[in-house]
């Protein structure tokens, strides 16, 4: 005799609510902590381009501004008539060798030291000779001019190219907080898709057979034997099977029941109750309709002689031969 198997354990409704819920939050708080981090991460990147790149803008900015106005009044200078002005105008210029943005650089030094010598040289040639130095002070400057000009753009140029390079590392955190959040939304999507088709396997579609084992408990018809994972349902789909059998068999008693009421037991006829209640119903439908009702009685002539000529046993066995033989003569009803 092989050993009795242990019933297998079955999970509660409430475990598994509480699994259910359990990576609900999960994945809710690793999307919004992926959110957050990705967030954080692109505020970091702005705030360190922008205190990397505003100084070095400003100070473009401050440098560029020196270099044209160096180019632009060293020129106005050459066609002044006036010493007095020019040598003014020279000592508001020397401000741009004080400027720690034009003397930062040696290249941005040279070219700004360079360009004062020339101006000088300018001014002493236009103070000695005026207005016939003129050309000579242009054609002198020209040159010197141009260098400056052209280190001005060189300057505005790198600034621009630090602001292209420091705007594509920020489209390329962009870029990588995009990517990450599409894998983690994907991810996501995928844990709940497989959630969803946990619970509709594990609770939707057994609570769908138990609501159909339910109907036809209710109906009284037989409900196939189910073995449910979740230990409530097991015993809900025990409880409706156990319903439908108590209903056939308590219709199946009532109809007994009811045979004996209406029916008499040694002779399985119907019996006085059933005539009255037959009888009223005939007599309405008739009375109603118009129609004829007929109703036969008769009696078993000298029975009493029967009953003392032969015993209980034989009398009961001529009564249900008689009783066979009218249900066999009279036909059944048509209405």
């Amino acid at each position: 005799m092989e050993p009795a198997r242990p019933p297998k354990r079955k999970i509660g409704l409430l475990s598994i609510m509480v699994v259910a819920a359990a990576v609900v939050w999960l994945v809710g708080g690793v999307v919004l902590f992926t959110m957050l981090q990705q967030q954080t991460r692109l505020e970091n990147d702005a705030q360190r381009v922008y205190d990397g790149s505003s100084a070095r803008v400003f100070e473009a900015t401050r440098t560029i501004r020196g270099l044209e106005r160096l180019a632009r009044e060293g020129d106005a200078l050459i066609w002044v008539a006036d010493t007095a002005i020019r040598t003014r105008k020279r000592q508001q210029l020397h401000s741009l060798l004080d400027d720690a943005a034009l003397q930062g650089e040696p290249e941005i030094r040279e070219v700004v030291q360079k360009g004062f010598a020339t101006l000088d040289e300018n001014l002493a040639d236009l103070a000695q000779n005026g207005a016939a130095a003129q050309e000579r002070s242009a054609v002198r400057w020209a040159p010197v001019m141009q260098q400056v000009l052209n280190k001005s753009e060189a300057v505005g140029a790198e600034v621009s190219d630090l602001a292209t390079r420091e705007a594509d590392q920020i489209l390329q955190s962009t870029d990588d907080a995009r990517t990450m959040l599409v894998g983690v939304a994907a991810l996501a999507g995928a844990i709940s898709l497989a959630l969803f088709g946990f619970v509709y396997f594990m609770l939707t579609r057994p609570v769908v057979r138990l609501a159909k084992a339910l109907v036809k408990a209710r109906d009284g018809k037989p409900i196939s034997g189910k073995q449910e994972v979740i230990r409530e349902l097991q015993m809900l789909h025990d409880a409706a099977t156990a319903l439908g059998s108590a209903h056939r068999e308590l219709e199946t008693t009532r109809a007994q029941l009811e045979q004996l009421a209406h029916t008499d037991v040694l002779t399985g006829l119907a019996n006085r109750r059933m005539f009255e209640q037959q009888g009223e119903r005939a007599f309405l439908h008739a009375r109603r309709y118009g129609e004829a009702l007929t109703v036969i009685a008769f009696d078993i002539d000298h029975f009493k002689r029967v009953n003392d000529a032969f015993d209980h046993k034989k009398n009961n066995a001529i009564l249900r031969a008689l009783s066979t033989y009218l249900r066999e003569a009279v036909r059944a009803a048509e209405h």
